[in-house]
């Protein structure tokens, strides 16, 4: 679970890693079809050794994302183009990565779609150089911290941009939290250094660590003894800059292109108390590789800033130390490497005051087994080798994933006790969810609800191959195309930041929305991060009959 959250948050600063198919080698008759140059923000200074990459957003057949490196000139040339919509960007080392059409360095940026022997203009990539916060991590004399872990963040209006089409699907995760986009940890001098920070605001975060960081090292491949610290009384509390226990009262760090900040802090002493406890099996066997972890309630991310997490020893106890009082949700899981492999899990709630938390008992299950049949009304079943069942929770922790055989069965493990979206990853763009029967319960909203001790329910799951798709165009106030607008489809229960579909404009302002469930939705669309101070963008309302298509044109502030 852990690791899927990461891959999420460091998925925009990442370098791509993707398979590459080299160039063909060019002939004489041949012409670029997308060219241009990558050079330096600063003096347009051409840059060698930029990776431009060239990625199908949906690729069929034997398309495959193309990769060249720029020369002494900067410059790259694409040939032999297919028709589609594309991912497009260019990165260098040193410099923050920056996606076509970007405005925001978090931004998606825009689709580039491509038409059958279209030629663009040439194409220029300003990169700006990366920033640099640093500094020293000290404690109450003043004295060097080795170890410690520190990020940096970025508020939750940032992460929504940063996570652009996909946003709506974690706007409960991210809604109350920073979100680490950066993280090391001090040297023997208490020195840090955050590298690759594209320009912007960041929250700057200190955790004694005890003198046992990289612990994240710990946390993925299993070995250390996470949270068995020493019994000294010092307890220094999770401190933000410049000074302050209390993530409300940090205060930002602005970055500019190539700016090397300064940013050190001295670790603060705060009543803080232990928490501890047995995880064991449901047989009252020690689970193998166990991990608790405590998120605070309404910031599931928030152990991630704050070291309140721990791996069991053998015989199944734990202790986490520096917990601030306060509500938090206690979760422990471990994979089982028995014969029916699989995760185990449990979590509950736990009120955490001014003395320490001892009596902790978590007994680990192996969740719910659900089977059931997926059949499709009217048409015929796609490619079962192409299809997962995904079982979603509201705050994102809690998924499984199922198989599809070839005859439509259904069955997924490891299902903890809540309510769920139950979606279907890979079908095909006209197929949609009809109808989720789970035992006497039907959903129109293609939720199921799992109940702790209960026999679990017959699944029945059908799909229909007349979904109803809509398109069309964004534009400004002046009617102009806005390309690279986030277009969100909600219905009209959904808030703010939740959606049923999402989708980037190209450079056209053109977008598609596929695979929708008959109903009545509103549309919007939005660039860029909306002010505190203003309402929400303009909505366009919709609605869709099975197999209708429509095209709708969204007017954007």
């Amino acid at each position: 679970m852990l690791a899927i959250i990461f891959s999420l948050l460091f998925a925009s600063l990442q370098t791509t890693q993707e398979a590459t198919s080299p160039s063909d080698k060019p002939t004489e008759k041949q012409e670029c079809q997308i060219s241009g140059q990558v050079v330096s923000q600063e003096g347009g200074h051409p840059l060698k050794n930029a990776h431009v990459l060239l990625r199908p957003n949906k690729a069929k057949g034997t398309e495959k994302p193309q990769s060249q490196r720029t020369g002494e000139d900067g410059k790259f040339c694409f040939k032999n183009i297919a028709p589609g919509k594309y991912s497009f960007g260019a990165e260098r080392r040193g410099y923050v990565p920056q996606k076509y059409g970007a405005e925001e360095s978090w931004s998606e940026g825009t689709v580039l779609a491509v038409e059958k022997g279209q030629k663009f203009e040439p194409m220029l990539f300003r990169l700006a150089r990366a920033g640099v916060i640093s500094g020293k991590i000290v404690d109450e004399d003043g004295e060097a911290v080795p170890g410690a872990m520190v990020q940096a963040m970025i508020p939750p209006d940032e992460a929504q941009t940063m996570l652009g089409e996909h946003s709506g699907k974690s706007a409960e995760l991210f809604k109350n939290s920073f979100v680490p986009v950066a993280a090391t940890a001090t040297n023997d001098l208490g020195e840090y250094r955050l590298a690759g920070l594209p320009p912007g605001k960041y929250f700057v975060n200190a955790v004694d660590s005890g003198g046992k960081m990289n612990e994240m090292t710990f946390i993925f491949t299993g070995s250390g003894a996470l949270g068995q610290d020493d019994d000294s009384s010092e307890e220094y509390a999770p401190t933000y800059y410049p000074g302050t226990t209390r993530a409300g009262e940090a205060v930002p760090i602005e970055i500019k292109a190539g700016d090397e900040t300064t940013a050190s802090l001295q670790l603060l002493h705060e009543k803080m108390v232990m928490v501890s406890g047995v995880v064991s099996n449901e047989d009252g066997t020690p689970p193998a590789h166990a991990f608790v972890m405590l998120m605070a309630a309404g910031n599931p991310l928030s152990m991630l800033s704050s070291r309140s997490y721990a791996q069991a020893e053998s015989d199944g106890h734990f202790s986490i130390r520096h917990v601030l009082p306060g509500t938090y949700t206690a979760r422990a899981e471990s994979f089982d490497k028995g014969e029916d492999k699989g995760v185990l899990m449990t979590q509950q709630k736990v009120e955490v005051g001014q003395q320490d938390v001892s009596n902790l008992h978590m007994v680990m299950g192996k969740g719910t087994t659900i089977t059931g049949k997926l059949t499709v009304e009217g048409g015929t079943l796609p490619k079962p080798s192409d299809l997962n069942l995904v079982l979603s929770s509201e705050d994102g922790f809690n998924s499984s994933w199922g198989e599809v055989q070839k005859d439509g069965n259904l069955k997924v493990t490891g299902v903890a006790p809540g309510t769920y979206k139950v979606g279907v990853s890979g079908l095909p763009e006209h197929y949609y969810i009809k109808r989720v029967v789970y035992g006497p319960h039907a959903s129109a909203e293609r939720e199921l609800t799992v109940e702790s001790g209960a026999q679990p329910a017959k699944l029945e799951l059908v799909l229909s191959p007349n979904a109803a798709t809509v398109d069309g165009v964004v534009q400004n106030a002046k009617l102009e195309p806005v390309g690279g607008a986030t277009v969100t489809l909600r219905t009209a229960r959904q808030k703010d930041g939740e959606s049923v579909s999402t989708a980037i404009t190209d450079q056209n302002g053109r977008f598609e929305l596929h695979g929708l469930v008959p109903g009545k939705y509103v549309v919007v669309a939005r660039k860029g991060k909306k002010p505190a101070s203003q309402q929400g963008p303009p909505e366009t309302s919709v609605t869709l009959a099975e197999s209708e298509k429509k095209t709708v044109t969204v007017r954007i502030e």
